[in-house]
């Protein structure tokens, strides 16, 4: 398996460098190559179907023209996954026999694999894990473009604000558009100046299909996103945010199956993160006591983001789960009419369910409260996932 990706000419940190893991019977290599090799090589495909590497190691062949594709940023696809929008093609090579595909990879100055699959992932850093039954014949080219790019789709009740980066296209030629619906009502936004990196648009509906692309001055669409809020997974830069009266009336109606109050983020705080992801998702509305009060939880977002990140790894299995967190500032909510803040903390439901907490095992929402899930309950989610495997990897 190969992988050819370019990089930034300014960006030196995305650069790897060249390294050869010579296991002995499975060879792991890369290489810094400057453009003209570059292009050397991607002729040499074009024309030959096959490509020399720089080390004159045995030559490449294809079996058949590359399959072609065209990213947005920070979507996956196959193992492809990228920052930037990217033209994500992979050719095929032929197959051979492997023998000894789970054996350990070790040896001393090199790095120690579990086996050959985990060693291709990571060396390549392809966005998903392959397997024993995983196509890894083939070689992946990952060309970015660099012009500019979403950042952040932010969905807030009625509004909704777009944050653009730009890398090589000046902002003040680039245009964003940005249609929203809701049933039968639906709003097309005139071109917005991103003249400012960030441009928003707010309509008399609450939106529940959003799509938002950005323009070059040739009318070249440079990136996408497109939401629908019935989506349990989603680009990790689209952030869902609830307005602070639909929190407060969530405080009023109480704990239920899919909310839950803490005070603080204690030792207990993951047992509704497992039994959310293992169920249909749900909101931790951090800084409410178990009686519906706001006592309030004033932490830095990013901060706390990081820190749950990093509980999850360390206490959960599979450490999948996805979740956003939202500051929300609530005003006249106590009795002195002071203004409290409340961290809103979605977790979506899982795609790897089921998930499993370090000293607690699996569990699973029931009513307003975390309970051990059942032989029953669980050969259930056996069932869906088994169901879902049938479907398109792409999907």
């Amino acid at each position: 398996m190969a992988k050819l990706e370019l990089s930034y000419k300014d960006d030196a940190a995305h650069e790897r460098n060249e390294s050869t893991n010579d296991y002995g019977d499975f060879v792991m290599c890369s290489y810094k190559l400057n453009m003209d090799s570059v292009l050397s090589m991607l002729s040499s495909i074009a024309s030959e179907n096959s490509f020399d590497p720089p080390d004159k190691r045995p030559k490449l062949s294809f079996t058949q023209n590359a399959d072609c594709y065209l990213l947005n940023s920070k979507s996956q696809y196959a193992w492809g996954y990228h920052q930037w929008p990217c033209l994500y093609a992979t050719f095929k090579i032929p197959e051979f026999q492997i023998n000894a595909s789970y054996q350990v990879l070790a040896k001393r100055g090199l790095p120690l694999y579990p086996d050959m699959y985990v060693g291709i992932t990571e060396f390549l850093d392809l966005s998903s894990s392959i397997g024993h039954h995983s196509n890894m014949y083939q070689m992946i080219v990952v060309v970015p473009d660099f012009k500019a790019r979403i950042d952040r789709l932010v969905i807030s009740g009625k509004k909704v604000s777009l944050t653009v980066e730009s890398k090589s296209a000046p902002l003040e030629n680039l245009v964003a558009k940005i249609y929203l619906a809701k049933g039968r009502q639906s709003y097309q936004s005139e071109d917005l100046s991103l003249s400012s990196s960030v441009v928003s648009t707010e309509v008399d509906f609450e939106p529940d299909i959003v799509t938002a692309c950005i323009l070059d001055n040739r009318d070249d669409v440079l990136d996408l996103r497109e939401h629908h809020l019935d989506w349990t997974q989603y680009n990790e830069d689209v952030i869902v945010e609830m307005p602070s009266n639909q929190i407060i009336e969530l405080i009023q109606r109480g704990e239920n199956e899919k909310i839950e109050f803490k005070q603080t983020a204690g030792e207990d705080f993951l047992e509704p993160v497992v039994s959310f992801a293992n169920a249909e998702g749900g909101m931790i509305l951090l800084g409410v006591d178990n009686y519906g009060k706001i006592v309030g939880y004033n932490e830095d977002v990013d901060k706390l983001r990081d820190k749950l990140a990093s509980r999850i790894r360390s206490n959960i299995q599979p450490s999948n789960i996805k979740f956003s967190v939202q500051r929300v500032e609530l005003e006249g909510q106590t009795l002195d009419d002071k203004k409290q803040v409340v961290i809103a903390i979605t977790i979506y439901s899982g795609q790897s369910k089921p998930y499993y907490l370090r000293d607690k095992g699996i569990l699973i929402r029931h009513g307003a409260s975390d309970r051990a899930i059942t032989p029953a309950e669980l050969d259930e989610i056996y069932a869906r996932r088994g169901n879902n495997n049938n479907r398109s990897p792409w999907l």
